[in-house]
């Protein structure tokens, strides 16, 4: 058999030997999974992070947290308001009326998430594949109070993730069109009880 060694011709240490090599060459293939598995986890990590906006001033996120109403009836909009949390699907943990304090939270989806090292490690080794459970939550708080002949209300949210590793983090919303969102649907929900529609 011309260019050809039949494994028996080796002998034993060099069966080993080949062994060795094959082995060696199949955890290169491992390593070049995981190196590609982390490159891809920290390119999804910039990616988001470019998306980001860029920060807003503590007023800036104050006025677009808080709108005023032509009326000095609280009451109303606290009862309005709690019905449009309620039908986002807000759970109340808080209410103080003499105070126009109102917290509520909410679930949100759970994710898969890895950090480069853990997503390396798992691709290296090939046996699981590559996610952490995360939980997140919004948390708001709403104030209503009287301002004059007039009310002033404001929603502050925040949003919370926990990893299955213990890990934490909070985060401020101030995307403009969660604020909006609110305020559109309390507009619409006083114009409703003021017309009784």
């Amino acid at each position: 058999m011309k260019g050809r060694w039949p494994i028996s011709a080796l002998g034993p240490a060099g069966f080993m030997s080949l062994l060795g090599v094959t082995l060696l060459l199949g955890g290169c293939g491992n390593v070049v999974s995981g190196t590609m598995a982390a490159m891809r986890a920290d390119s999804e990590r910039s990616e988001e992070e470019s998306k980001k906006k860029p920060e807003l001033t503590q007023l800036q996120i104050r006025e677009m947290q808080t709108r005023e109403y032509e009326t000095d009836d609280t009451k109303q909009i606290q009862r309005v308001a709690l019905a449009v949390l309620q039908d986002d699907g807000f759970v109340v943990a808080n209410a103080n009326t003499e105070l126009g304090l109102l917290s509520a939270s909410k679930n949100l989806h759970e994710k898969q998430v890895d950090d480069a090292s853990t997503a390396f490690f798992k691709g290296f080794l090939g046996f699981w594949s590559i996610s952490t459970e995360e939980w997140s939550n919004i948390e708001t708080t709403l104030t209503v109070n009287p301002f004059g002949s007039r009310t002033r209300v404001r929603l502050s949210a925040r949003l919370t993730a926990a990893g299955s590793d213990g890990s934490s983090n909070y985060e401020a919303i101030t995307e403009p069109e969660f604020y909006q969102d609110f305020f559109t649907k309390l507009e619409k929900g006083l114009f409703i009880e003021r017309e009784q529609i």
